[in-house]
């Protein structure tokens, strides 16, 4: 959700008109033995792909596990942030908990709201002080010291001025304290920047932004533990300049993984959405396009998510040709593919809303932004059904028990059958 100076609205695309209506086996046994194989292996596939488990031939897609098996549920209730667009979001590991920072809504904010994912429930803090009011900021969480930094974005003074920061915070939920922190160098003034927080290093690392009038593709890395910014140059080849991609930390294979932005916006729809998946190795710092037989339609202001329960990426919502999305996909960095899912009763379509995985329960989560008929302070949860893993537990494990006992007597019974003695043939 970028302004710029001159701009008419609150984004720098324009809004599409709002509708008049809008609602929320054995290869050389015989035939039938490799057939009793095959639908063995192929049970055996569909019972891992229910448990979420990719790792047959080739890794199973995750239609299973995020179909039929998972719903959205509507979790606005209560108290909650007021409607707006462009606000930031950072899921606390150790409170289990998304704190909730800033927004748009007529006029840029700062106040601090903090979720618990299990209930849906929204409570405002109220930390001594707080950064100046601002969208589109980086925010990210830091899983070893157990703080969210935040650095940058924007906000329009009285007199029309926007203004880009280059100022860099933390918060501790635990304390419910805004600290400013004074590196010497700091990436140039930007919002929109892409982010994620690489564990192994301890780094934040930051991709491209949004000056106020060019669109940035430079670099940089932020050490809590020392406090330094430093750019990065990587080795080869490198996405282009953009604003409002959205960037992941895939823990499975340690890398980044980056999906598409803007990289042009003028007045009269005049834009340019990006489609493209990079992936950011950082044993290496080389990044590497991905080219998915199929991939989201190009976008920005998506929200996106890493499940680390079953090593996808999670990617829905956004603005693409003229269009507020609600689609809903998966990526599997382990073989560079994406997957459109169909769940059921989405939420309504929104673009710069905010979002991202409860490790603790197993759901993503989405909450306010910009859809067709205005600013949003809904909140969602994309998941199991409450009593959907114990009421399959025990019938799972039964499944699996029969599949793996099957497997097991056909590769016997081909065993025997490959070692019988072909017949003899008659003297004559």
């Amino acid at each position: 959700m970028r302004r710029g100076e001159g701009d008419s609205h609150w984004s720098r695309e324009p809004r599409p008109a709002a509708p008049s209506d809008w609602a929320t086996g054995a290869q050389n046994g015989p035939v039938g033995v490799r057939r009793f194989v095959n639908i063995a292996l192929a049970a055996c596939a569909a019972i891992l792909a229910m448990t979420g488990v990719s790792g047959v031939a080739g890794g199973a897609g995750p239609h299973s596990a995020y179909g039929s098996a998972w719903a959205w549920t509507n979790f606005t209730h209560g108290p909650a942030p007021p409607s707006s667009a462009g606000d930031l979001l950072a899921y606390d590991e150790a409170a289990n908990r998304f704190v909730e920072f800033g927004g748009w809504n007529g006029s840029t904010l700062n106040e601090t709201w903090s979720l618990d994912p299990t209930t849906g429930a929204w409570i405002q803090l109220h930390p001594p002080s707080a950064p100046p009011v601002r969208a589109d900021a980086m925010f990210i969480y830091d899983s070893t010291n157990g703080l969210d930094y935040l650095f940058g974005g924007w906000t329009q003074y009285t007199n029309g001025t926007y203004v880009r920061y280059d100022d860099t915070w933390s918060f501790s939920l635990a304390a419910d304290r805004w600290t400013e922190l004074f590196p010497s160098v700091s990436p140039s003034p930007r919002s929109d920047s892409a982010v994620a927080f690489d564990p192994g290093h301890e780094e934040i690392v930051l991709v491209g932004g949004f000056s106020g009038t060019a669109y940035l593709g430079d670099e940089w890395t932020y050490s809590p533990t020392s406090g330094a910014w430093t750019p990065f140059t990587p080795s080869g080849p490198v996405p282009s300049p953009r604003a409002d991609g959205r960037m992941v930390y895939d823990s499975a294979n340690r890398t980044m993984i980056l999906f598409g932005g803007n990289d042009y916006s003028g007045p009269n729809f005049t834009f340019h959405h990006l489609d493209d998946t990079w992936s950011l190795s950082l044993a290496s710092g080389e990044w590497t396009e991905i080219l998915s037989p199929q991939s989201p339609p190009a976008r920005d202001y998506a929200i996106q998510a890493f499940d680390t329960l079953h090593d996808w990426v999670l990617l829905t919502a956004g603005f693409g040709n003229r269009t507020i999305l609600n689609d809903l996909w998966a990526f599997s960095p382990a073989n560079g593919t994406w997957w459109a899912l169909a769940v059921s009763a989405p939420p309504p379509g929104r673009y710069a809303g905010v979002g991202g995985f409860d490790a603790v329960d197993g759901t993503l989560i989405v909450s306010g932004g910009a859809g067709t008929g205005g600013l949003l302070n809904d909140t969602w949860s994309l998941g199991p059904p409450a009593n959907a893993s114990t009421s399959a537990s025990g019938g799972l494990a039964i499944l699996l028990t029969l599949a793996a006992g099957a497997i097991m007597a056909a590769i016997v019974v081909t065993v025997m059958l490959s070692r019988r003695r072909p017949p003899r043939e008659s003297a004559g």
